[in-house]
């Protein structure tokens, strides 16, 4: 089970959930230590995507395997 277009993700996605439930931290701390090399919290993920193009027009993000992927390296939890 992985997301479209970006196999990396399930390892975040899992170690905020770990975070979270067995180390009782909250969702933004999980978060932030999810990413290390660029700490955010779940309104800045949010707040990346919705300043994108594609979000604005309604379509879903480029994952094609190029410059315009919006996903790739990229928090949008």
């Amino acid at each position: 089970m992985m997301y479209g277009g970006e196999n990396e993700a399930i390892v975040n996605f899992l170690l905020m959930y770990i975070m979270h439930r067995e180390f009782d931290k909250d969702f933004d701390t999980a978060t932030k230590h999810s990413w290390q090399s660029d700490p955010k919290t779940l309104d800045q993920a949010a707040i990346d995507w919705m300043v994108t193009q594609n979000f604005r027009d309604g379509k879903p993000a480029d994952i094609s395997n190029s410059e315009k992927n919006e996903v790739r390296y990229q928090v949008r939890g």
